[in-house]
């Protein structure tokens, strides 16, 4: 009794066989063997290619129509490529404006604090030496 994955196997195996004796492989391998700079392959190849847009115009004109469509969705003024250079310009943007709230928040906090007639005092204390009224001050030399 096989398993259903004994049967996938099977249906897989078959499909790449298939797919290995399909004459787009064989010329493709063909292709791969020649030297694919030589003039005269290239030649080949453009009159392959010529034979199969003249005989399939519209297959090479969908081609075309949904690349230039896709050339269009991505690198347009409002394509993805655009919106995805905005987005992280935005997110720096975002990140900086956050970044100079905080500092402003910390100024704010200084500014009320060196408002503080407490902290006046201390800083005329400490950094000019200066006293109170009939407050006696003591030097201590080290």
């Amino acid at each position: 009794m096989d398993t259903i994955f004994e049967k996938v196997r099977q249906i897989v195996d078959s499909l790449i066989e298939k797919l290995r004796a399909a004459p787009a492989v064989q010329s493709a391998k063909e292709a791969l063997d020649k030297d694919r700079f030589q003039p005269e392959f290239l030649k080949e190849q453009v009159k392959v290619v010529s034979k199969d847009v003249a005989e399939n115009p519209q297959k090479y004109f969908v081609i075309a129509a949904i690349g230039i469509a896709a050339l269009f969705i991505l690198f347009a003024d409002y394509g993805i490529v655009p919106r995805i250079q905005l987005e992280y310009s935005r997110y720096h943007l975002r990140q900086e404006l956050e970044a100079e709230k905080a500092h402003t928040q910390q100024l704010e906090e200084k500014i009320k604090h060196a408002q503080d007639i407490d902290e006046i005092e201390r800083i005329a204390r400490e950094k000019y030496n200066l006293s109170k009224k009939e407050e006696t001050v003591y030097i201590i030399k080290p």
